[in-house]
């Protein structure tokens, strides 16, 4: 059993939800270690996961994901970034008030201790 960093390389809850649902519904995932560039395949069906890791600054997008798929089978962590950058320094930067709601949110779901 893994505890698998989902997010660490881009932020999966924001922008890739669809994408890790489909990882679970196969039951595995592959990642490239960006090292030695040798391709490894993990299991992520809930007897292969210990937990989650998810690295994210909004999870506003994921929370269909977290809600429906995720919280029940799997022991979930998010590491939870809130910035109030100007889009002139960050033109990506998510609307705080959506970072906020989300942080909000996955406390709900999760308990507080789950979130950091």
């Amino acid at each position: 059993m893994n505890i698998i960093s989902v997010s660490r390389r881009t932020d999966i809850p924001a922008w890739y939800g669809a994408w890790f649902l489909n990882r679970l519904r196969a039951g595995y995932a592959v990642y490239r270690n960006p090292f030695g560039g040798q391709y490894h395949r993990v299991g992520v069906r809930p007897e292969d996961v210990v937990a989650f890791v998810f690295w994210t600054r909004n999870a506003l997008p994921f929370l269909p994901i977290l809600d429906g798929h995720v919280r029940h089978l799997y022991r979930s962590i998010f590491l939870y970034t809130i910035n109030g950058y100007d889009r002139r320094l960050e033109p990506h930067v998510h609307d705080r008030a959506d970072c906020i709601a989300g942080f909000e949110r996955v406390s709900e779901l999760l308990g507080p201790d789950a979130i950091h």
